[in-house]
C-alpha cells in the first residue's frame, strides 16, 4: 500500500503533467522527495520552464507554479517596465545620476531564496526592482498578480516580501472572472486550417469596437473568459506605525467592477511612489530629489492591456480545447 506521501507525490506529478494555468498548489513534502522531482522534471523551454517547483525547507512544503495566463504575464510586465521607463524619464529630466556601482533593474519571475535565520523557502514573483551596488543587492518594488486568486493568498505574499525580505513595498494585481473557466465537456475537432481560420474570426468578432470591453468572451457558443466581475491594483507597505509589528498599509485601486470600466478617476502617481524608495541614495546628490513622484500609471493604456489580454487568453484557450 502507497504511504500518504507516495500519494501526494502521484498529485504532484499529475498537476505537473496537467500544467493547467494560473494555479497554485501547496503540498507537504519532505526535501528527499523535492530533489527527486526536481531531476525528474527538468523544465525546459516549453512554456517558459512552467511549471516553476519552490520550496520551504522549514515548513517541508512544496509549491507548484503553474503557467501564467496572458493576464497574469502581460500586466504585470507592462507595470514593471512602466515603472523602469518613467524612472529613467525623471532621471534624464532631473539630471540626477547614480553612483558608479550603482544600478537599477528589473527582472521577470525570478527564482528568489528568503532566509531569515528562522525561515528559509523560495518565491516567484511576477517581476521585481532590484536596486545593486557592490554590497548588496536590494529588492525595493515586488509585482505579484493573480487570476481569481484568493486575496488572501495575495496578501500573504506581499507581508512575506516586505517582512522577510524587507522589500519596500508589494503592487498587487487581482484579475477576477465572474465565474472560472470551464474548458468544453467535449473536444473541438478542427483541422489545422479549420482552427486558424475560426481564430482569425474570434479575434475579429471580440476586439470588434461594438463588442463589451471586459464582458464575458464568447465564442461558438462557450464562454472562453467571463466577465471581470473585479479587478483592482493594491499597493501595499509596512505601516509607518507599526513600531515593531507587522502592520501593513494598503491603498487599494479599482480598475474593473461587475464588467464596467472604473478607472478614470486613478491618478498617475499610484501609490505614492517617490524615487528614493528606489534609489536610496539619490537625494545625496540633489536636495529634494527623493521626493520626487513617479507617476507612471496610464489609465487608459493599462486597460486597454487588459482587455487585450483578455482576448489573448481567450485565443489560447479556444486553442487548448481543439483537437
Amino acid at each position: 500500500m502507497d504511504t500518504d506521501e507516495e500519494i501526494r507525490v502521484r498529485q504532484i506529478r499529475s498537476i505537473i503533467l496537467t500544467n493547467e494555468p494560473d494555479n497554485e498548489y501547496e503540498f507537504t513534502l519532505s526535501e528527499e522527495w523535492y530533489d527527486r522531482l526536481k531531476t525528474e522534471f527538468v523544465m525546459d523551454e516549453h512554456d517558459n520552464g512552467y511549471p516553476r517547483l519552490l520550496y520551504d525547507w522549514i515548513r517541508q512544503v512544496i509549491t507548484i507554479v503553474t503557467v501564467p495566463t496572458r493576464v497574469h504575464e502581460d500586466t504585470s510586465t507592462a507595470i514593471l517596465s512602466s515603472i523602469s521607463n518613467r524612472v529613467t524619464s525623471i532621471m534624464q529630466r532631473e539630471q540626477i545620476q547614480m553612483g558608479p556601482n550603482e544600478r537599477l533593474r528589473i527582472t521577470h519571475s525570478p527564482t528568489i531564496l528568503v532566509d531569515t535565520g528562522h525561515s528559509k523557502y523560495q518565491m516567484e514573483p511576477d517581476g521585481a526592482i532590484y536596486f545593486e551596488t557592490v554590497d548588496a543587492m536590494d529588492y525595493k518594488i515586488i509585482i505579484e498578480a493573480g487570476v481569481s486568486q484568493a486575496y488572501d493568498s495575495l496578501l500573504d505574499k506581499a507581508r512575506k516580501w516586505i517582512i522577510d525580505k524587507k522589500c519596500e513595498l508589494v503592487i498587487l494585481l487581482a484579475f477576477n472572472e465572474k465565474h472560472r473557466y470551464s474548458a468544453p465537456r467535449k473536444r473541438i475537432s478542427l483541422t489545422l486550417l479549420e482552427k486558424n481560420h475560426q481564430i482569425v474570426q474570434m479575434r475579429r468578432q471580440l476586439l470588434s469596437p461594438s463588442y463589451p470591453k471586459f464582458r464575458a468572451l464568447e465564442f461558438l457558443g462557450h464562454i472562453w473568459f467571463d466577465e471581470l466581475s473585479e479587478a483592482f491594483i493594491e499597493v501595499v507597505r509596512k505601516s509607518p506605525s507599526s513600531y515593531g509589528n507587522d502592520d501593513l498599509l494598503r491603498s487599494k485601486y479599482i480598475l474593473v467592477e461587475d464588467g464596467i470600466n472604473k478607472s478614470s478617476s486613478i491618478r498617475r502617481s499610484i501609490g505614492d511612489l517617490k524615487l528614493a524608495e528606489l534609489i536610496p541614495t539619490v537625494s545625496h546628490n540633489i536636495e529634494g530629489a527623493g521626493d520626487l513622484l513617479i507617476d507612471f500609471f496610464d489609465a487608459v493604456e493599462f486597460m486597454d492591456i487588459i482587455w487585450r489580454a483578455m482576448i489573448g487568453t481567450a485565443v489560447n484557450r479556444f486553442e487548448g480545447a481543439v483537437n
